[in-house]
């Protein structure tokens, strides 16, 4: 992926690329290959955490020790976790 990315980038003249950040080993290894590749074309690029309930920051451990049952993560999340505020409405 990370090559066709940049191909349409250098195609279509685009400097920035925006994409939602992943979870999962092999899809962060592709992320990490991206990245370089961007970097290595001079394009920016812009990851957002934005698939999931709870943003990264605000769960109560580390993605790394992430519960492998789901019963012990909403635990640790309903106890420890607080929801953002939501942001302003655009205008």
């Amino acid at each position: 992926p990370e090559d066709v990315i940049v191909n349409l980038c250098r195609e279509t003249g685009i400097k920035k690329v925006v994409y939602h950040r992943e979870v999962c080993f092999e899809e962060q290894e592709v992320e990490q290959n991206l990245h370089k590749v961007l970097e290595k074309n001079r394009i920016t690029e812009e990851p957002l955490w934005s698939n999931t309930l709870y943003h990264v920051e605000d769960l109560p451990f580390n993605v790394e020790n992430m519960p492998d049952v789901y019963s012990h993560f909403r635990d640790l999340v309903q106890q420890k976790s607080k929801v953002r505020d939501p942001l302003e409405a655009p205008k």
